[in-house]
């Protein structure tokens, strides 16, 4: 644990889309750990964050059509976030 008094901040991943870490934001075992862990008194839920490393594959005629693929997988990961947070919100968590 912590020093006294102390809480660790951590932050939870959230996995947008690769399957290779993070939390299924989809998943209620995800919501329920998220939930267990902002009421321990050994740690506060500091926030959320996620890795695009699936944008890194996209593959296009030219430069434009790369990023328009990037930017896309940026737009859905970017959802799955806001989406994991608004059922967090729902459940009683406070999301920073």
């Amino acid at each position: 644990p912590p020093c006294q008094g102390k809480r660790w901040s951590v932050f939870v991943m959230v996995d947008c889309g690769y399957g290779r870490d993070g939390l299924d934001p989809a998943s209620d075992a995800s919501v329920d750990f998220v939930r267990r862990l902002a009421a321990s008194p050994t740690a506060a839920f500091a926030g959320l964050y996620t890795h695009g490393g699936h944008s890194y594959d996209q593959t296009g005629s030219s430069v434009a059509d790369v990023g328009a693929l990037v930017q896309r997988t940026a737009e859905q990961e970017a959802a799955a976030v806001r989406g994991f947070a608004e059922r967090l919100r729902k459940a009683g968590v406070d999301v920073p």
